[in-house]
């Protein structure tokens, strides 16, 4: 918002991207490994898994992958003040999810296909919304397009070496689980260091972490003078 008031589209630009990249990170870290270790998982939680459960959790994975990009953009627009457009094509498009799966689901089709086509319909719609933001905002499309989506989509691809390895080597059991979760979320967070973030972004990052860790040690010598 500060970015846009003070009509700074290179800044407004770069905020947008960081934003973007830490919340696909946030997001990709935990689903790594959980779709590695679904059968685990739910054979731990759940004594009879229902058929379409591991189905259905993978494709409401995929599409919180694919949504995260979009708080962002919503974000953003709203800081231009000029929403109105944004809002009713975005609406305009989801709302074919409700006629099209009932289509599908008339026809004989399996439930996982109502999921796909909350995906696709999703997907479409951040593009949509993408090409609306790109215009009020003025920023060159293929550049954004592939600083942020092209570099996360190779982020995404790397971050599955880790865990896909761990499961060759090892067998299902409760410390693969820990292992797999653990050595994905360095994996991936390497990987989204090293190839998604541009000079400054990394210098951004590593002050953030210094702050936060500057105001947790605070925090902790504050609680330590005031007790008794």
């Amino acid at each position: 918002v500060k970015a846009w008031a003070s009509r700074d589209k290179q800044a407004f630009s770069d905020t947008m991207k960081l934003v973007s990249k830490t919340g696909f990170l946030l997001l990709a870290i935990p689903t790594s490994p959980v779709m590695y270790e679904l059968d685990g998982l739910l054979h731990l939680w759940l004594t009879n898994v229902p058929e379409h459960a591991k189905n259905f959790i993978l494709l409401i994975l995929l599409y919180s992958l694919v949504n995260v990009f979009a708080y962002p953009l919503v974000y953003a627009v709203q800081a231009t003040g000029r929403i109105a457009l944004f809002e009713s094509l975005g609406s305009s498009i989801r709302i074919l999810v409700f006629p099209l799966a009932w289509i599908a689901l008339a026809c004989g089709a399996p439930p996982e296909a109502a999921f796909a086509i909350i995906i696709m319909i999703t997907a479409t719609c951040l593009l949509v919304r993408f090409l609306i933001f790109a215009h009020l905002v003025q920023i060159e499309k293929c550049a954004f397009i592939w600083d942020v989506y092209g570099k996360m989509a190779l982020v995404c691809v790397l971050a599955q070496c880790a865990p896909l390895l761990i499961m060759l080597a090892l067998p299902q059991s409760f410390f693969r689980m820990i292992i797999t979760g653990t050595t994905s979320a360095i994996w991936t967070g390497a990987c989204w260091y090293a190839l998604a973030l541009s000079k400054e972004q990394k210098n951004q990052v590593i002050e953030a972490i210094k702050g936060l860790f500057h105001r947790i040690f605070a925090n902790l010598r504050q609680s330590q003078t005031e007790m008794p």
